[in-house]
């Protein structure tokens, strides 16, 4: 029987240990809040003070998350030990909810710091919407975060898949330890650029559709991305499970939605159709929000949303992708 990790609240000596060297904002991130705020005072602009106050609250709660013991730190009460393997062989037997009161609490508070970090860049990028260059910077800042937070989900997701042999599990287990512990430098993981890659290069994509064969989003999407892609694609494609989920990522629609268009088109006899005739043919609503190049948040909205529909399927046995397409180069990567 595996051991669970002893909760720091037991394990702990003292409440208040010293705070470790935690960065609230890396080089890049302090260089474009210190232009912003200098561009926001020489205008006298009352947002100047009201950003200068926010991030101060940010960094004041990245110190409290800088108190909580590290995340690789080992700890001990009496006989129960609490270490990287016991925190790894929870992450593998829990899963979903069950597995949050058994999560560090620095990696709870941490998740909620990266949000807090969101929303502070997000209001930064809003009091400077008149100037397009820092605006584009300030998005960089707030992808680099929504990346790390979509990294997370993508290997919980995976661990809480009982497709993945548990000899896969230990390895995904260690590496989202590793991205909890590195969260200043998340490519410091083993395959966090690649994933980070793969999202970088569908961020702001518009869809052409045409023949919905996907032929030219496949190649719009391959064109800047790693050879561990091009072998991912030629590898796996040809299974059922990574083509739809590959379609849903690459068009914005889910699988019913894909199916629905094609069915709508051979009956109408359309050969193609643009983006306009598609969206007129599904409404204003569609099962997933379009990833909108000016609001990096939508990255996130559009992956978790694409998880949802595919963990539905899994439960109901419906026809579908039962993974997303993150998940799936994961394995491979992982697997690589």
């Amino acid at each position: 029987m595996h051991e669970l990790p002893v909760s720091e609240s037991e394990g702990e000596t003292s409440a208040c240990s010293e705070p470790d060297d935690f960065i609230v904002l890396d080089e890049f991130e302090a260089m474009v809040l210190s232009e912003t705020l200098a561009l926001l005072r020489a205008l006298r602009s009352p947002e100047a003070e009201r950003l200068s106050v926010r991030f101060g609250d940010l960094e004041a709660l990245g110190t409290a998350v800088a108190r909580f013991p590290p995340v690789r730190a080992i700890q001990t009460l009496g006989n129960v030990r609490r270490s990287v393997e016991t925190l790894e062989s929870a992450l593998c037997l829990k899963c979903g909810s069950a597995r949050l009161l058994h999560t560090p609490s620095r990696v709870v508070i941490g998740r909620s710091f990266l949000i807090a970090k969101i929303h502070a860049f997000s209001y930064a990028a809003k009091a400077v919407s008149f100037d397009a260059p820092l605006v584009s910077r300030l998005r960089g800042c707030i992808l680099g975060v929504v990346f790390s937070l979509l990294a997370e989900d993508v290997y919980t997701a995976a661990l809480d898949d009982d497709a993945y042999p548990a000899e896969k599990k230990s390895p995904l287990a260690a590496d989202l330890i590793r991205l909890w512990d590195d969260r200043r430098d998340p490519r410091a993981c083993a395959h966090i650029p690649a994933l980070s890659e793969l999202w970088a290069a569908r961020d702001g994509h518009i869809p052409v559709y045409g023949t919905m064969e996907g032929a030219s989003e496949l190649a719009r999407l391959s064109f800047d991305m790693s050879e561990s892609w091009f072998a991912f694609v030629s590898e796996r494609l040809r299974d059922s499970q990574t083509h739809f989920a590959l379609e849903e990522y690459l068009f914005g629609l889910s699988y019913e939605e894909i199916r629905w268009v094609r069915t709508r088109m051979a009956s109408q006899g359309l050969h193609s159709a643009d983006y306009l005739e598609i969206r007129s043919m599904l409404g204003s609503k569609t099962a997933f929000s379009p990833v909108d190049g000016n609001d990096p948040r939508a990255m996130y909205d559009f992956y978790a949303e694409r998880r949802d529909a595919a963990r539905a399927r899994a439960w109901s046995g419906v026809p579908g992708p039962r993974r997303t397409i993150e998940e799936l180069y994961l394995s491979f990567l992982i697997a690589r």
